[in-house]
């Protein structure tokens, strides 16, 4: 599986690098990676992809501006989430979620 979240980023620099450096990897005919991407993109990111999948669509991005810009945006989305969920949530609210989720579990049993 693919590495996620930093580790997926640092592998997209280092593609971006390689594309500056003049070491493309293009895609091969009849890809349609800027049309797939938007939908794989969580995927890709969380890990759910297989990581000769994710190295595919992070080469091509490193590549192509359009989707360069939509990696770039998710990478700064993703560390601005992270630092503003550093702090764990109030106890209360853990409370709710849990009686919340433990409620919906024995409606479906």
């Amino acid at each position: 599986m693919c590495e996620t979240g930093e580790n997926a980023e640092d592998l997209f620099r280092m593609l971006c690098g390689s594309a500056a450096a003049g070491n493309p990897a293009g895609d091969p005919p009849g890809e349609r990676i800027c049309e797939e991407l938007p939908a794989l993109l969580c995927d890709l990111l969380g890990g759910v992809l297989p990581e000769s999948g994710a190295r595919r669509f992070l080469r091509h991005g490193a590549q192509c501006p359009s989707c360069r810009d939509v990696f770039e945006t998710e990478f700064a989305l993703r560390r601005i989430m992270r630092r503003s969920c550093a702090a764990p949530a109030p106890e209360r609210l853990r409370a709710v979620i849990y009686e919340t989720l433990t409620e919906e579990i024995r409606t479906e049993l």
